[in-house]
């Protein structure tokens, strides 16, 4: 197989991976949304933030600097294998120290035990982590896409089962210890063959790696911080029954931009980096590249602005009511980080990572204090209002400082590329919003399945009639996969 087909079999093995976790993702928040109260929500949501500042700390960027690495010897791996055990043990260690402060930064005391819990992880995912890092480089997709799918089916199916029985946000807990065991079995079952690591360490085998990653691990820092600072200023100024109501609609905004948009930015990077050298057909197709971002994620924002009085309770449950006005807000903040997200593959095709650096270390210091006073003066609604004032100025700001530094004056085009996905979807929003209205004498739950139909149905027919480049190339695409498996069952007919 070549190394294009590899990186195709590798593209729908990740597209593969990602709706299934999607949509497991989706019901084990549907189900625990109905199992648990707002305060287990609000204790995960803290100790998730602890537990991703702490993941970036682990891998300090090696993995990416093995992939990069072409010239690596095996002492070498040996090497980069054991700082990384030796990091996660460290990371363990300190966590389960400071688990008294951790807690009182939030104000809760209940997140001290479970951040101990937690610190476990840092024993386990070091061991697998490398092997993966090796799969990676080797274009084994296939073989990464089975450990995630296989450890996200146990791990949502253990914290389902031990909510079911009462066990509160431990069940969350135990999910995430079994997801990261079975991935790193699996990475270290698989991996085993590409390199065995030997009980050899030397610290200054590992100094070109961390010279490579430790750059590129102050932005993720960054980056992070700046994506989870609302959930910290939450738990500690309003307490976990308030970032409970909080983290229910934020973790339904963010799947586009964490989950879809990863699929096509993953794709067009390479391409990007080919045409660096020639800015107008760079620009070209990196506003086709928002275009279809906005194609895909807009109806999704803008259907749940329309639905959220009936989809929370209907598929969470009346209890989170108080979350209907923040999910239509943070749609809001969903949409325009959507249309953030493909600047990033820009920058690092035309080598100007340390403009996005810059970047995220502005909104950490802007950020801050505008969602303090959001929290202050309006509680979790002036956290959400503050969160979608700071998203319009960062949008805005990005195209100034980035975009234009990357490809020259293109406001025009800039605006253009999300016109096709807001006409579409807004008509869509109307139609489904009108529907809602002439079917209030029907149950919730009939009618939020038949604005659901009517707002996809919409939005399929707006396509069908756009004469938008991206647009017509979508409808061609899934024209020919349409004929490719027609012409398939009728050979089998035959």
């Amino acid at each position: 197989m070549s190394l294009k087909q590899k990186a195709i079999q590798g593209v729908k093995w990740t597209t593969v991976s990602t709706v299934i976790t999607i949509l497991l993702q989706l019901l084990q928040l549907v189900v625990l949304g109905r199992l648990l109260d707002s305060s287990a929500f609000g204790l995960m949501g803290m100790v998730l933030v602890i537990v991703g500042f702490a993941d970036l700390f682990m891998d300090m960027g090696i993995s990416n600097a093995i992939i990069q690495r072409q010239d690596i010897s095996k002492k070498e791996l040996s090497s980069l294998y054991w700082l990384n055990v030796i990091s996660g043990a460290f990371i363990a260690v300190l966590i389960w120290c400071f688990s008294p402060v951790i807690a009182d930064l939030f104000k809760e005391p209940k997140m001290s035990d479970l951040v101990k819990w937690i610190a476990v992880i840092y024993l386990i995912t070091p061991l697998g982590q490398q092997y993966r890092a090796l799969l990676q480089k080797e274009l084994r997709f296939n073989l990464i896409a089975k450990a995630e799918v296989l450890s996200a089916v146990l791990g949502v199916g253990l914290s389902i089962v031990a909510a079911y029985y009462g066990q509160g946000v431990m069940s969350l807990i135990w999910g995430q210890l079994v997801i990261a065991l079975v991935k790193t079995v699996i990475f270290i079952g698989s991996g085993m063959k590409y390199h065995k690591p030997g009980l050899h360490f030397r610290f200054s085998e590992t100094k070109r790696f961390l010279s490579f990653g430790i750059y590129q691990m102050g932005e993720s820092v960054l980056n992070y911080f700046n994506s989870k600072v609302d959930s910290v200023i939450i738990g500690r100024t309003l307490g976990s029954v308030a970032l409970g109501y909080y983290t229910m609609p934020f973790n339904i905004i963010i799947m586009p931009s964490t989950k879809i948009n990863p699929i096509l930015t993953r794709v067009l990077f390479p391409l990007f980096s080919k045409m660096q050298d020639n800015q107008e057909r760079l620009k070209q197709n990196f506003f086709k590249l928002l275009t279809l971002v906005s194609l895909v994620n807009f109806p999704i924002f803008f259907g749940l602005f329309v639905t959220a009085p009936l989809f929370i309770p209907v598929i969470f449950g009346d209890k989170w009511m108080n979350s209907i006005h923040l999910l239509q807000l943070l749609c809001g903040v969903g949409l325009l980080r959507s249309v953030g997200n493909p600047i990033g593959s820009l920058l690092m095709a035309t080598g100007q990572v340390n403009i996005s650096f810059r970047f995220n270390a502005f909104k950490m210091f802007t950020q801050i204090p505008g969602i303090i006073i959001g929290a202050y003066a309006g509680g979790l609604t002036g956290v959400a209002v503050a969160y979608l004032i700071l998203q319009v100025f960062y949008t805005i700001l990005s195209y100034r400082y980035m975009i234009y530094r990357a490809v020259g004056p293109s406001l025009s085009a800039y605006i253009q590329s999300f016109i096709p996905g807001t006409v579409a979807s807004a008509i869509m929003g109307i139609v489904v919003w009108l529907i809602g209205r002439v079917l209030t004498p029907l149950s919730d739950v009939y009618q939020l399945a038949v604005e659901i139909i009517v707002g996809i149905v919409t939005y399929i027919v707006m396509m069908m009639f756009s004469r938008n480049e991206v647009a017509v190339e979508l409808k061609q695409m899934v024209g020919k996969k349409l004929g490719f498996a027609k012409s398939i069952k009728m050979s089998k007919a035959n």
